[in-house]
Formats: structure tokens, C-alpha cells, sequence
């Protein structure tokens, strides 16, 4: 096998890994059709020619770490994963709204991913580094399904948190210029809170 290719087994909960580290090689198109995994972890390459392949037969999760800036736009095809990780620098545009499955995402912020927060997703789960948006941005369906919260970025005010009502966990780090939380007590299922790395509610 292409020793970019490799499987692993977590033997906790025995989920199965695929890790690409070559990109998107032919032994690495067939490990991905046979579907023999939990995971699919893009660890190091190119792979902008994700779009050739039948992406809605991918499922589970995918992790992407990109290793140089490549056009992403493919992931818009991933209508069957329920996770998703990206990382590193991307461009293009991700259209989130055939991602119906989509519950679990932790994104890097920037213009090929911003289309999250107006997707209509019910997402449980959102993590958004260097996020430069307002909360007032979210659409409705998305903000009152999402359970937790992790944001890193430059926001000044968490206005708009108030239509988060679902909400039950709240991670803010590293925005050093946030001065306006008063809509927090509108969280009413809020439970866990946590800014700078300081707990704040139990």
C-alpha cells in the first residue's frame, strides 16, 4: 500500500481512521471508495480534485488539515458526513446547504467557510477559529439548534447570543477586546461557560 495511505483503529471505541498524508494519489481514491472507515482524515497534500469523486458516498467524519492554500469548494458535496473539521489556509466557497446530516463542525473562520453561520443547518456543535463575524449573523435555524459554542476571534460584543437558545455550553478565548456580554442571562439553558480559559459557571 502507498505509505501516504494508512489505517488506524482507536482501541477505545474502535473507530476506524483513514489518514491521507501524499494528497489525493490513486491508491488514495480507492481507499476512500471502499468506505472501510469512521473517519477520514486529510492530513497533508492537495486535494482540490476531491470534487471528481462520488462525495456522497463518503460518510462519518472528515478531518481536513490543509498543508497549503487550496480551493475547498468540494466539500460542498459531503452530504452525507455528519463531522467536520478544517483547518489550515483555504479558499473557495463551502455551500453548506445540502450538508443536511452535518451535527458536529469546527471550522477555520474565513471566506471559503463563513457560509456556516447562514446554512439553515441544526448543528449541536460549532467551533469557529478567528471568528470576525457577529453572532447577529447566524440564521435563525442555525443559532436556536446549536448546543455548544467555541469561538476564538475579535469580537467586541456577544450580542445576539440571546437567540441561542439551546445553548448549554459557551468556550471564548483569546478576544482580548470583548466588553459586551449583557445578553448572557437570556441563555437560559446555559451551563457551562467559559472565557479566557476561565470557568465562570460551574
Amino acid at each position: 500500500m502507498d505509505p501516504g495511505v494508512e489505517y488506524s483503529k482507536n482501541p477505545v471505541n474502535g473507530e476506524v481512521k483513514l489518514i491521507l498524508r501524499n494528497g489525493l494519489t490513486g491508491e488514495a481514491v480507492k481507499e476512500i471508495l471502499k468506505g472501510k472507515y469512521e473517519l477520514l482524515w486529510l492530513y497533508y497534500g492537495n486535494f482540490e480534485e476531491m470534487y471528481s469523486l462520488p462525495l456522497k458516498q463518503i460518510k462519518g467524519k472528515v478531518y481536513f488539515q490543509s498543508s497549503e492554500s487550496q480551493d475547498v469548494s468540494w466539500v460542498s458535496g459531503l452530504s452525507s458526513i455528519n463531522t467536520l473539521t478544517i483547518r489550515g489556509k483555504v479558499k473557495g466557497k463551502i455551500n453548506f446547504s445540502r450538508m443536511n446530516y452535518l451535527r458536529y463542525c469546527d471550522l477555520e473562520w474565513c471566506a471559503a467557510t463563513k457560509g456556516i453561520i447562514e446554512s439553515s443547518l441544526a448543528l449541536d456543535s460549532l467551533g469557529l477559529s478567528n471568528f470576525s463575524g457577529k453572532l447577529t449573523g447566524f440564521c435563525k435555524e442555525t443559532a436556536e439548534s446549536i448546543s455548544v459554542l467555541g469561538l476564538t476571534g475579535s469580537m467586541e460584543s456577544l450580542e445576539g447570543i440571546k437567540y441561542f437558545t439551546s445553548l448549554m455550553s459557551l468556550s471564548i478565548w483569546n478576544m482580548k477586546n470583548l466588553s459586551d456580554i449583557s445578553e448572557l442571562p437570556s441563555c437560559k439553558a446555559l451551563k457551562n461557560l467559559q472565557i479566557e480559559g476561565w470557568v465562570i459557571l460551574p
